[in-house]
């Protein structure tokens, strides 16, 4: 892992063309030999990231916070050394707009702009460090001190929708870590995650009644798995009924298309798992009827149920 710019040459660097990282890379280039780059056309800063995470490129250069939520989902990413000490973000008004430019200004550096820049920073970013994606530890752990709590209630709510106790405790551990009273920045909350909307449609007034919360996602998550159609196979069927729980409906039937556009099969879930990252690629999302979306967020999402799943198994024989 190259720690400083004099240890990058001969390192594959790829990154978004016409963006500000290739002026920052322009000038390494010229302080120290050897380090060199190409620049896609195509390909957005998400999807060079998910490429590194999945070792297929290199390295490539990033702002913090993308980095931050591509962290999320590609855990293991690693970063090897801050290029800047750091440039806030800016706004752009049209030229000649020079009033909105000011107003925005005086806005930003008042006290309610602190507080909706805060809400944003809060919403979106400061709590991304706080998830445990892959600590089996603390898994085992949650197995003893919280799923005895919950264990009668996914084992009802299987007895009730078919769906079974084990893939349900796995789904909720990947939502909240079995924890009822969970909130989330963006709105969903309780165990099972639910949004307000979802639970208004399922008839659950209150997320975080862990009783209600956990049949009413258990009774969401057999909706996409009946709305999904009859030809697909299980286990499939099942992993993109959880991808659907995931990013919705839309965005997956926009995903099955695009497997059929691509001579892909939209029943197998591996065919899926490459197509659903592509909701999140310009070169591809902007054909679909939902638009983009973070396309690689129900691949994993999927993956780390399946080995919470492995470990939760042994806990309903």
């Amino acid at each position: 892992m190259p720690r400083l710019p004099e240890n990058m040459v001969d390192v594959g660097i790829r990154v978004t063309a016409q963006s500000s990282y290739v002026e920052t890379l322009n000038k390494l280039a010229s302080q120290h030999e050897g380090i060199t780059f190409s620049e896609d056309e195509e390909l957005t800063t998400e999807v060079l990231l998910s490429e590194v995470a999945e070792r297929d490129l290199d390295c490539t250069v990033a702002d913090s916070n993308i980095v931050q939520v591509m962290r999320r989902h590609f855990p293991h990413l690693e970063v090897a050394m801050n290029l800047t000490e750091g440039k806030n973000l800016g706004w752009y008004a049209p030229n000649a707009f020079q009033n909105i430019a000011d107003t925005a200004h005086e806005w930003m550096n008042s006290t309610a702009g602190d507080e909706a820049i805060g809400a944003v920073e809060t919403q979106y970013y400061s709590y991304i460090g706080e998830f445990d994606f892959v600590d089996l530890r603390a898994l085992s752990r949650r197995i003893d001190d919280r799923l005895p709590d919950y264990k009668d209630k996914f084992v009802a709510a299987e007895a009730a929708t078919g769906m079974s106790a084990d893939l349900l405790a796995a789904l909720s551990y990947q939502e909240s870590h079995w924890d009822p009273t969970a909130v989330s920045p963006t709105g969903v909350r309780g165990i099972m995650m639910l949004t307000q909307n979802t639970a208004k449609s399922l008839g659950v007034t209150d997320r975080l009644d862990p009783d209600a919360a956990i049949d009413g996602g258990a009774r969401y998550l057999a909706d996409r798995h009946r709305r999904l159609p009859d030809t697909i196979p299980e286990p499939d069927r099942t992993f993109l009924a959880l991808a659907s729980y995931n990013i919705g409906r839309g965005h997956l039937l926009d995903a099955r298309q695009l497997a059929r556009d691509l001579g892909k099969n939209p029943d197998s879930w591996e065919d899926m798992k490459e197509v659903l990252p592509l909701k999140a690629d310009k070169r591809y999302y902007p054909s679909t009827r939902y638009g983009y979306a973070r396309g690689y967020e129900p691949v994993h999402y999927v993956q780390r149920i399946r080995n919470y799943r492995d470990v939760i198994a042994g806990s309903f024989e």
